[in-house]
Parts: C-alpha cells; structure tokens; sequence
C-alpha cells in the first residue's frame, strides 16, 4: 500500500515474507529475486504485473518459495518455471486464458490454486493431477465442461461459468475404494444446469457434503434454481428425523450456508 512503481531493492538475503501488494509495480528486474534464498511467501498482488516481466523466468531460482500471489495483475499467460517448492498459487483476476498442458507436472506440491476472474474456457485432460491439491477456485471464468480432479481435493469452485452439465464421468473416470475421492464442497451456481447432479456423483465422492446449487443462468427471462434431496442419504433415518425437526437438512441450504462454508478453509492465503 506504499504506490511502489519500481521493486525494491537491495533487500536483506534472511528475508522470509516479502509482501508488495497494492503498488504500482510494473516492472521486476532480472535480478530483482536474486539474493533471497529463504523466501517462502511472495505477494504481489494487486500491481501492474504483465507477460513481459515474466520472460526472464523470475520466480525459477526461489528454491523455498511455498506461497506465491499473483492476482489481480495483467498476466494472459501462466508464469513459467516455477519452483517445485511452490504450495500456494494464486492467479485470480488475471486476463489468463489457458493452461498448458503438463504445466502442473513441475509442481507436485501444490495443495491450492486459486484461478477465479480469468478467461479459462478449456482445461486439458489431467491438468489437475496433483497427489496434493486440496482446494481448487475455477470460479468467473468461461469453462463450458469439468474436468478430472485429483483424489485428494476437497474443495471445488466451478461457480459462475458457462456450464450446462456436470460429468461425473469426467470428474471421476473410476471408483477405488482403497482410494476414495475426499471431495467434500461444490460449488456450482451461476452455471447453466437445468438438472441436479446425478446421484452418481455420491458413489464417485463419498465424502460430499454440499453442492451449492445458489441460482442458475440457463433462462435468461429467470435464473433457475435447484433443489436435491440426495443429501439424506449421508444420515441414518434416526439422525435424518432429529435434522429435520431443528431444521437442518441440506435440502434448506441458503445463500448464508454457503458463504459460512466458502470462508473458513482459507488460512494461508494472507
């Protein structure tokens, strides 16, 4: 928050947490990130950050870098050659419009990536393949299918794209019970689904507790809006009858629900 416009140096090679975000930096010299071996959190967030600072590959030597944050900057491309350290990558609010392919091969430690408010239209088969990817934001974008999605994900935001049907097939080619899909949250809304997700989806994801239908852009005259009941299927009848007299069941889920769910799980994007 201090309108830097130029990077600033020399800094302290002990430096462990370098935040720039809300500047006015445009521009990172070639050794701008030289000299700091023991970052592990970067943020540049919220500058004037485009494709052409990122030529010189400048994130490739921060050998302990474990958090990057990149939104709301001007990047059309994905960053190149970023260290295999990284666990936290966010890009929200960029103009990127595809992923390359194998691009995440280089980043098996991945455990969250934020790409919301950007131009996905497509995503690669097994670009998500990461043994380590908990929580996955595709949210505002322009994504007209889902994907495959790793085992270990949790939390998944597909919200307000341009979506007409949720493949569970694509999302979850097969079922190993030694290896179940810890999916646990979904959001969809501001989709153009007409239909709830098939309950097919609660053999693939075991664990789901809640898909966040909200309201739908099929109709344009009247955004719909869904309903399941498959949920009751996660509560014996005697817990079902008990839910139901306080009121609880995920039939009754409302915009509040949602939003209680979509903060809490986010304590290391600072």
């Amino acid at each position: 928050h201090n309108e830097l416009e130029e990077f600033p140096s020399p800094l302290p090679s002990s430096l462990e947490r370098l935040l720039l975000g809300f500047n006015r930096i445009s521009q990172l010299p070639g050794n701008a990130l030289e000299g700091l071996p023991n970052v592990t959190m970067l943020d540049l967030c919220n500058n004037f950050l485009d494709d052409s600072v990122l030529k010189g590959k400048p994130f490739s030597n921060m050998k302990n870098l474990m958090q990057l944050n990149l939104c709301n900057n001007k990047l059309q491309t994905m960053p190149p050659d970023l260290p295999s350290s990284l666990m936290y990558l966010s890009l929200e609010n960029n103009s990127i419009s595809y992923i390359p392919e194998n691009y995440f091969n280089r980043l098996p430690k991945i455990i969250a990536l934020r790409m919301s408010y950007n131009n996905l239209q497509n995503i690669p088969c097994n670009t998500f393949n990461l043994p380590n990817l908990v929580e996955l934001n595709l949210g505002h974008n322009k994504l007209k299918q889902v994907f495959y999605i790793p085992r270990s994900l949790q939390h998944l935001y597909i919200e307000d794209n341009d979506i007409e049907n949720i493949n569970i097939t694509l999302m979850c080619p097969s079922i190993d019970l030694m290896n179940i899909n810890q999916l646990t949250y979904l959001r969809v809304d501001q989709n153009k689904l007409t239909v709830p997700i098939s309950t097919y989806a609660f053999f693939c994801f075991p664990h789901i507790r809640t898909i966040y239908y909200g309201e739908q852009n099929g109709n344009l005259s009247k955004p719909t809006q869904l309903r399941t009941p498959v949920f009751r299927r996660f509560l014996t009848p005697e817990e079902y009858d008990e839910a139901e007299d306080n009121h609880e069941t995920h039939d009754h889920e409302t915009e509040e629900d949602h939003e209680t769910e979509d903060t809490y799980f986010h304590p290391y994007f600072q």
